[in-house]
């Protein structure tokens, strides 16, 4: 478990909801955009944020991630961030087809090394950084569901080294899903054959889930700040957990920070409608009132760094219903795996 006093000061989003601050976040549901099946963001305006000349040159998650990281850092008022941390589970999928279309149509003999270079992981967060003229520390986390539990542990650490002078780091967790992707995890069994079934996903009683992608960045600081959303107390990441020990987790979690279960005013859970693994869900909302649960994959459905959102959710909750929630708890999990617990307390500005 990792203990924090961090501050998420700026939330940007690109997403299912629309594209923004907080206003994202809100308690009103977006009818979900479908494209072959999936869930997709609302692409904003790139000339808006972007020169048209680097628009041509970048693919839909690169131009998406930058748009998001600008509005994070519009939304704390910062002017340019100490360090850029990306988590992504895939990466970015839309240059990678492109790559291997193009060694396909060639006949394998080799092809330009610029669609290679783009379909890199940790090309997102260098192309934020030459976006946002950050020379600072760079660095990507690619861990499948925990990828963005990584790159925010690793901004949770860096804010909170003695020595050093980084006050203020951008952290973003970004996915994008394309049909080639969709087709191939379908036939995996990752979602619904009936991929309309998205509201209540908490009611589901089928198998898979419904595919959804985001880019979500966080303008994180050690220092409070008028336009903080809340602060980020605790974070804990599990490789593995049975559903017969989860409420024992959730239990020794809420124990650890000296807290009770009765402390906790806001529980954001990440149902995402599979009934093979929704179980454990279940399992932590049975420890809590029924009227202090809420979900939010319904507003963006299934994807690897989907906490990125979920975590931006709940911290807009608490800043929009700071007399009313105090303390808040976010759980997700993915197949099972890959489970982290997130400890949000209000703040007072």
């Amino acid at each position: 478990m990792l203990k924090s006093s961090i501050y998420i000061n700026g939330i940007g989003a690109v997403s299912p909801q629309g594209v923004g601050s907080g206003n994202v976040f809100s308690n009103s549901i977006n009818a979900p955009q479908y494209e072959h099946g999936f869930i997709s963001c609302i692409e904003p305006n790139y000339t808006d944020y972007i020169t048209p000349n680097n628009i041509r040159r970048m693919s839909k998650l690169i131009k998406t991630s930058i748009v998001a990281s600008k509005l994070a850092l519009k939304d704390s008022t910062t002017e340019k961030p100490d360090a850029i941390i990306t988590g992504t589970g895939m990466g970015c999928m839309e240059d990678t087809e492109k790559f291997l279309k193009g060694i396909v149509n060639d006949e394998g003999s080799p092809s330009s090394p610029t669609a290679f270079i783009h379909s890199t992981h940790n090309t997102i967060s260098s192309q934020v950084a030459i976006a946002l003229n950050c020379t600072g520390y760079n660095s990507t986390y690619v861990h499948r569901a925990a990828s963005f539990e990584s790159a925010l542990a690793d901004g949770i650490i860096q804010l909170q080294e003695k020595d050093s002078d980084t006050n203020n780091i951008l952290v973003g967790g970004v996915d994008e899903i394309t049909s080639t992707i969709y087709d191939i995890t379908k036939k995996l069994n990752f979602w619904k054959k009936d991929n309309k079934e998205n509201i209540p996903l908490y009611t589901s009683k089928t198998k898979g889930a419904i595919s959804g992608e985001g880019m979500v960045y966080f303008s994180l600081s050690n220092k409070l700040a008028k336009e903080s959303y809340a602060q980020i107390s605790a974070v804990k990441i599990l490789q593995k957990a049975s559903s017969d020990t989860i409420a024992d987790i959730l239990y020794d979690f809420i124990k650890n920070n000296g807290l009770k279960v009765a402390d906790i005013d806001l529980v954001v859970l990440g149902n995402n409608g599979d009934v093979r693994y929704d179980y454990y869900y279940k399992e932590i909302a049975k420890q809590f009132e029924e009227n202090k649960i809420t979900y939010f994959k319904e507003l963006c459905g299934e994807y690897f760094t989907s906490s990125s959102f979920g975590l931006a959710f709940a911290a807009t909750k608490l800043k929009s219903n700071r007399g009313k929630f105090r303390k808040a708890i976010l759980y997700n999990q993915f197949h099972g795996m890959n489970h982290c617990f997130y400890l949000l307390s209000n703040v007072e500005v």
